[in-house]
């Protein structure tokens, strides 16, 4: 049917109408490049615990940047739940550099593998910076393994303890691990019968015991512990090098994938009435807003740049992300409270990168080099 003139005019109208509507609107900014979500609060830690969901509910896990690290702590302990031998083995590098995180992660692999082959171990974890003296290890680990034996006499307990893992080599045949965490705080004085003992016992004829001792120093067993290579017991050695540049971009992202991820649960969960999963750090992160913000690739490249210049600790790293999503997120919000456009993601860039780098290092002509090599290597 031919359209009347009358209708032509008042579809023209409409068409003219809705054009003035459009103009009258804020206009939007232009759409930023591919990146990824992160949350200001979430942003401070590399919790283990982030992993060991992931190995609770079967999926392939691993540590970003530390891969190799991770399948050789795993295969040591393999192997002496395979043999049937004890073994020791050293692990060092300087702090935040994912020893203990890859620690935790292998421990669920371990247990993952155990399953799958019909084997059994007994796993103790003692941080040792924790205790009060070190001669308390032996108390730790003697009531984990066997908390039903009640609290044993302090004076007796190195003795009781390795009588009780004579016994249970003999009988049980399956391996114990202790892992001992900043095991130079075992270290008192100029005493090291600790550790010398710790360091022997899984030589010893027929022992079933695996111990794995993680410290910052390179040399600790070497330079407090001399006599272990003259009984050529020495333990085998792992290190941890500083995070590179493309490690710690590598691990920026993932964990903002995780942090998005976990975000969008959090929203399921609470849609459904639940909880636990909404909650951050103990604050509701889409309620604040902050599952909104991101940050633009050359914002994670700068970021990656700047801690692997300074330090390659992943913890500077976190608090650099962290520090600079906080600055994004204040600016948004007064410019929401001035009259600028409400809602939308923030966008977290160089700009507040170099302010945040300023804030935690001090260091803003460093930071400005920096930028500057990112910019060029974006441009070229």
């Amino acid at each position: 049917m031919a359209e009347t003139a009358a209708e032509s005019l008042n579809r023209k109208r409409k068409l003219e109408r809705a054009s003035e509507r459009a103009s009258e609107r804020p206009k939007k900014k232009p759409a930023p490049p591919p990146s990824l979500h992160i949350d200001a609060m979430a942003a401070t830690g590399l919790n283990p615990t982030d992993k060991i969901s992931a190995a609770k509910k079967g999926e392939d896990i691993t540590v970003v940047g530390r891969e190799k690290q991770l399948e050789a702590l795993l295969n040591f302990c393999k192997q002496c739940v395979l043999a049937g031998k004890g073994g020791s083995m050293y692990i060092s590098g300087a702090p935040g550099v994912g020893k203990t995180l890859t620690m935790h992660t292998m421990q669920r692999l371990l247990k993952r593998w155990q399953g799958s082959v019909g084997k059994t171990s007994r796993i103790v974890t003692v941080n040792a910076m924790q205790l009060n003296d070190p001669e308390h290890i032996f108390t730790m680990v003697y009531k984990s393994l066997y908390p039903k034996a009640g609290d044993p006499p302090r004076a007796q307990v190195r003795s009781l303890l390795e009588r009780r893992l004579k016994q249970s080599w003999a009988e049980e045949h399956h391996t114990t691990f202790v892992f001992i965490d900043e095991i130079d705080g075992l270290l008192s004085g100029s005493s090291t019968s600790v550790l010398y003992k710790l360091f022997e016992w899984p030589h010893l004829s027929g022992s079933r015991l695996a111990v794995v001792g993680i410290a910052n120093s390179i040399d600790l067993t070497e330079r407090t512990l001399p006599y272990l290579k003259q009984k050529n017991i020495v333990p085998e050695r792992l290190h941890f090098h500083t995070y590179a540049q493309d490690d710690l971009k590598r691990i920026l992202e993932w964990r903002m994938d995780k942090v998005a991820e976990s975000t969008e649960r959090g929203k399921e969960t609470e849609r459904e009435g639940g909880e636990a999963a909404a909650t951050v750090h103990g604050e509701n992160m889409w309620k604040v807003g902050l599952d909104k913000v991101e940050l633009e690739p050359m914002a994670i490249e700068l970021c990656a740049r700047k801690v692997a210049a300074v330090s390659g600790d992943v913890r500077k790293l976190l608090a650099l992300a962290n520090r600079a999503a906080t600055i994004a997120v204040r600016e948004n919000r007064k410019e929401g409270a001035a009259g600028g456009p409400p809602g939308g993601k923030t966008l977290v860039d160089i700009t507040h990168v170099m302010e945040a780098s300023t804030d935690l290092f001090g260091t803003r002509s460093v930071c400005l080099s920096v930028c500057l090599s990112v910019c060029l290597s974006v441009c070229l």
